[in-house]
């Protein structure tokens, strides 16, 4: 079915495949041999990507935006290929539980010269500092990153990339339940972030979070679940700040009570989850 469209579809510039289970290997790397003018393409849940896919990547010159989430087949080096993509702006591998920092390193050693804005590597358990830091090459090219769940990466680290990268606007690093204030205070130099997402990092204490206060308010979309000294007073001076702040997740935060949602700051659209 894939061969069919592909041959009957030249001129496609954006492709999706959710759970693409039946889709080998070598149809996918003609998939895009077939689409030269293709500049997004989004693989999710695929256990048969592999080498000829990859490496067949790097004829995808058009290419602005991959991502290849939940593809654990994903662990060989010939991921390099996407190292030759002049154009990438957007690389996602979220929960590509094979890849190491050898394969990230080399990876971004061959981007770093490259237009890429946004790179998402949630759920990559493998990674740690070396492939943090690798990341620091981009500086303030980056707008976008998403480091959830990669239980080996350190606060020296994280406060090297965040030091370096303080032009970022969408940023993701719950579940790092090691991570401490240490790392993320150069978080706070990154004033126009609008999204952040903080859940499960409970060491985080009420000091940072009043600076947090008074570093943003552009904020829009904020995760800070199971931070445990977020309160209603807290979120009072939070949202008094940021008034295009929309979606506020707060689970698991216990001093935070449904009083919060009676104040004048909050009827006007803000969307609380778990209080």
């Amino acid at each position: 079915m894939l061969r069919m469209l592909s041959e009957n579809t030249p001129l496609l510039l954006r492709a999706e495949f959710h759970g693409p289970f039946l889709v080998d290997d070598v149809t996918f790397a003609q998939f895009v041999s077939d689409h030269p003018r293709m500049s997004t393409l989004r693989i999710a849940s695929s256990q048969r990507i592999a080498k000829c896919f990859l490496i067949q990547l790097a004829s995808a010159t058009n290419l602005e935006r991959l991502s290849l989430d939940n593809c654990s087949n994903i662990k060989g080096a010939e991921l390099i290929s996407v190292g030759k993509l002049p154009a990438l702006e957007s690389l996602s591998l979220t929960n590509c539980e094979n890849l190491t920092d050898d394969i990230i390193c080399g990876l971004f050693e061959s981007l770093h010269s490259s237009r890429l804005t946004e790179v998402e590597l949630s759920g990559c358990w493998r990674l740690s500092d070396a492939s943090v830091v690798s990341l620091c090459s981009f500086g303030n090219k980056l707008l976008k990153l998403g480091l959830a769940e990669i239980p080996d990466i350190s606060n020296d680290a994280i406060k090297q990339l965040l030091s370096t990268c303080s032009n970022l606007r969408q940023v993701n690093l719950s579940r790092n339940a090691q991570l401490t204030e240490e790392g993320l205070d150069s978080l706070l130099d990154s004033r126009n972030i609008s999204i952040l997402n903080l859940n499960g990092i409970h060491l985080l204490t009420k000091t940072f979070f009043d600076k947090m206060v008074e570093a943003f308010s552009a904020l829009q979309k904020l995760d800070v679940s199971w931070c445990r000294c977020v309160n209603d007073e807290w979120l009072k001076a939070l949202l008094s700040r940021n008034r295009k702040l929309a979606v506020l997740d707060v689970w698991g935060c216990s001093k935070v009570t449904p009083d919060i949602l009676k104040l004048p700051c909050t009827v006007n659209g803000v969307s609380f989850f778990g209080y």
